[in-house]
């Protein structure tokens, strides 16, 4: 006669594939997806078309190019398989799914049970929501977090000072993929240095040096290559980055989000690392247990850093959370174990895990492409196309779509924050009107504060007066709005066209004017969408809406009113 607990093992089983299949759906409907599926996808593909083509990444900030602040590995792996889209989620898939594995494998290292590894598995599965659905797509994320949660099963299994080696190595490696390497790297050592007194197989004092010594050998050689040479891989790598901060005015928005979406994964954390590290002190916790919950500790610490920085997304919690998945299986596993007698242990544990995925429930509809999304992205080219033939056009917030490649926004805004201004020659071709047109985007919403990154071209403070009077709104592009897969900051919205004579006005001018342009293009566009007569022709644009500017703001609501009817 199987018990109650039988029962409420299965349904918790149920529950978790649920997600996994949801999961599972969106990143197949994703996988061959020809257009990009986030922001920064085209951006990725410029850094591994360059590999490809053998020039530098790393070099001095252009208006051609200025990559963003991640190391190597990821853009030379996809660089490898061919550069393209599908290559790049091919390796975040596979990533992801050796993170499943990793995940088990960790689990069985610190003892959990077969049920309970295997419900670490699902949670990690189903964390997906959870670290923004990021599971698929051409970041080096799960690529970073397989290397180093490949580094910390190793360490965790190793009982000779030959695994330890090996683990600091990996672990080491992992700062090709990502710096933030150096937090589990961290972590690992101390865990390391704490569990000499363990109760069990406590590490040695040679142990820790061994292990240190390794992991610095791939930081060093990565420190190398940074400064080699004119050094400006150090200049994106190592001073970007600590550029950027910690902003804890970011705190409560991460803070709520965070804990109030992932309460279980983040209690977990904090619980395991509170309770080991008593354990630790008093001499009665074994190793595993101490290293496990070092390197989750140092990774949730990686995790709040990187959120607590300006542009700091979702997809930084990715290592932590499968880390985290780990321990909520070990954890649970604990809990039954020690309240055996009790029947109302697997209940709770159930319900706990069941409001989590609650919490994490969401329609996967809304992950994947539209059924427009492949025929809009053709159009945006198309349209793009179109105004080449009279020159180059500069896209600032899509990659790997015009011709010719430049930065994209989220590497100048960087690099705006860093040098305090834009690259000369970016600023010196808005000013010339080098570009025959500027594709710039629009947000949803106003969310531009000093605690968000540029966005858009004219969030940069030395381009916004360049732009303005260089360049009119002439084309308002309609289907420009529509979502990517994943929300993005802002979508393509704007065609901006030469002035016939570039403005000498003040900045409240120019933006007065930039308004008024940007309603008549709006206005001309939606006319035409219904297949209306053109109201005015797109050329005419700057020189009427030159006169609105100028007009008394209640004479021109009035008008517009008017227009309108």
């Amino acid at each position: 006669m199987r018990d109650r607990a039988f029962y409420i093992r299965v349904a918790l089983l149920a529950a978790l594939a649920v997600h996994a299949v949801a999961t599972g759906y969106v990143i197949a409907a994703r996988l061959g997806h020809p257009g990009d599926l986030e922001w920064m996808t085209g951006a990725v593909l410029d850094h591994m078309e360059r590999m490809r083509e053998g020039k530098p990444l790393y070099t001095a900030p252009s208006a051609q190019w200025i990559p963003l602040l991640y190391p190597p590995l990821y853009y030379k792996l996809g660089a490898l398989l061919g550069g393209g889209a599908i290559a790049s989620r091919l390796i975040s898939l596979t990533a992801t799914i050796a993170q499943g594995a990793l995940v088990w494998s960790a689990s069985r290292a610190l003892r959990a049970s077969r049920f309970w590894s295997a419900v670490s598995v699902l949670v990690f599965v189903a964390s997906f929501s959870f670290v923004g659905a990021w599971y698929d797509l051409e970041r080096s994320d799960n690529l970073f977090g397989a290397i180093v949660l490949a580094g910390s099963v190793i360490l965790l299994r190793a009982r000779r000072t030959r695994g330890l080696i090996v683990a600091g190595l990996v672990l080491g490696f992992g700062a090709f993929a990502k710096q933030q390497a150096v937090f589990y790297v961290a972590g690992a050592g101390l865990g390391l240095l704490a569990s000499i007194r363990a109760k069990e197989e406590g590490a040695r004092p040679l142990d820790v040096v061994a292990f240190g010594v390794a992991a610095a050998l791939p930081l060093a050689a990565l420190n190398a290559y940074a400064f080699a040479g004119e050094g400006w891989a150090a200049y994106y790598l190592v001073r970007m980055p600590k550029a950027h901060g910690l902003l804890f005015g970011l705190a409560p928005g991460v803070f709520v989000r965070d804990v109030g979406t992932g309460f279980l994964v983040v209690g977990v954390t904090v619980f395991a690392a509170l309770h080991v590290a008593r354990g630790a002190l008093r001499g009665t916790a074994e190793r595993r247990d101490i290293i496990g919950a070092a390197i989750l500790a140092a990774g949730f610490a990686g995790a709040v850093a990187s959120r607590l920085h300006i542009g700091g997304w979702i997809n930084v919690l990715i290592p932590w959370a499968t880390c985290a998945s780990v321990a909520v299986g070990v954890v649970a596993g604990r809990v039954e174990e020690r309240y055996a007698s009790d029947a109302r242990a697997v209940p709770i544990i159930a319900g706990v895990l069941g409001l989590q995925l609650v919490q994490w429930r969401y329609d996967p509809s809304e992950l994947v492409p539209r059924r427009s999304a492949a025929a809009d992205e053709r159009r945006l080219v198309d349209e793009v196309r179109s105004l080449e033939r009279d020159g180059d056009v500069l896209m600032p917030a899509r990659g790997h779509i015009t011709r010719a490649r430049h930065f994209h926004i989220s590497a100048l805004a960087d690099v705006a924050r860093v040098d305090g201004h834009s690259p000369r020659d970016l600023v010196d071709g808005l000013k010339k009107q080098e570009y025959v047109a500027v594709i710039d985007d629009a947000r949803y919403v106003d969310i531009r504060t000093s605690d968000w990154p540029p966005t858009i071209l004219e969030d940069i403070d030395d381009l916004r007066p360049l732009l303005l009077a260089s360049y009119y709104v002439a084309r308002h592009i309609d289907y420009g709005r529509a979502p990517l897969a994943l929300r993005s900051p802002a979508t393509p919205s704007w065609v901006y066209l030469r002035r016939r004579a570039v403005l000498d006005v003040d900045e409240k001018e120019l933006r007065r004017r930039q308004l008024a342009e940007m309603k008549l293009a709006d206005r001309r566009a939606r006319a035409l969408a219904r297949g209306a007569q053109e109201p005015f022709a797109e050329s005419d644009i700057q020189d009427i809406a030159a006169r609105m500017a100028a007009t008394p703001a209640s004479a021109r609501d009035a008008k517009e009113k008017d227009d309108d009817e």
